[in-house]
């Protein structure tokens, strides 16, 4: 079980997995954290909230049964877009981090990074993306899914 007992606390692997999305997000070029003003504008102008999940190239949505929490794209960043897709499923797991390795392995994307909440893997010149399963507090889901993606080589 991905969250059962172990000597390991709920706080050390909660402050575990922030770190690792922390890591992915700077190694992805995420410069500018969603902020906003009193009035609600973007702070970032080259951030955009969106209501749909983009195409990723080369990584598929995947298609159980999920409820996105927020959807977050910086077109305009050196290199090309990043994305941070966060959304929560009722699915397993561990099922749902099995589906994004087989689908890395399958479009040709090299394993940067596995543990049991998170992988990270990279299309050398073209994408890089970590995928991290986070405990959900709602009742109605088992777990909270985030994409950090970034598109690399566009001029």
């Amino acid at each position: 079980m991905l969250f059962g007992n172990s000597r390991v606390s709920n706080s050390l692997r909660l402050c575990i997995s922030a770190a690792m999305l922390i890591a992915a997000f700077m190694q992805a070029g995420f410069a500018n954290p969603p902020m906003s003003t009193k009035k609600g504008a973007p702070y970032d102008p080259d951030f955009l909230f969106l209501k749909k999940a983009p195409d990723l190239p080369y990584l598929p949505q995947y298609s159980g049964n999920i409820h996105y929490r927020s959807i977050v794209s910086w077109p305009h960043k050196p290199g090309g877009p990043a994305y941070s897709i966060t959304f929560c499923a009722k699915e397993d797991p561990v099922s749902i981090l099995d589906f994004y390795k087989t689908a890395f392995r399958q479009y040709k994307w090299v394993l940067v990074g596995t543990s049991r909440l998170s992988v990270s893997a990279e299309r050398p010149k073209e994408a890089f993306a970590v995928v991290t399963i986070m405990h959900q507090a709602d009742k109605d889901y088992t777990c909270s899914v985030h994409i950090a993606y970034k598109v690399q080589g566009l001029q």
